[in-house]
């Protein structure tokens, strides 16, 4: 389990990480709902290909957020510095270390707000070299 920096990010964030990355290799980046959630993900996951990082907390809603406070924001923060690409003005596509990006979330109203909530995330911080609708 790698430990995301406690010191960068204002939070224990914990991203149980992959060994094949980079764009390309087939490698998938699971953000599931907590470390319970998390837990019960890693023993089953492929570790060659699939990485998981629990989410703690509810994300911000990026879409009413300064993009500062975005970026200050733990959960993003971690999602950001394990996509590897950083977030507008700094997006780097040579960074992205996934293929996929799974969001897995309890099937109950908090859970899917709390999906939601991480979804709008990527076209609005462009982490993922989304660039919004077209």
């Amino acid at each position: 389990m790698t430990k995301i920096s406690r010191e960068r990010y204002g939070g224990p964030v914990k991203l149980d990480e992959c060994v094949t990355q980079g764009s390309g290799a087939g490698a998938e980046l699971f953000v599931v709902e907590g470390d319970s959630a998390a837990a019960s993900v890693s023993p089953v996951r492929d570790q060659r290909y699939q990485a998981v990082l629990p989410m703690q907390g509810k994300p911000l809603n990026t879409i009413k957020a300064s993009r500062a406070k975005v970026a200050g924001h733990t959960l993003f923060a971690a999602l950001t510095a394990a996509i590897g690409t950083g977030m507008d003005p700094h997006f780097d596509a040579a960074g992205l270390r996934y293929d996929r990006i799974l969001v897995l979330m309890d099937p109950d109203a908090d859970g899917i707000h709390c999906g939601v909530l991480l979804l709008m995330f990527f076209p609005a911080s462009r982490s993922c070299g989304h660039r919004g609708a077209r």
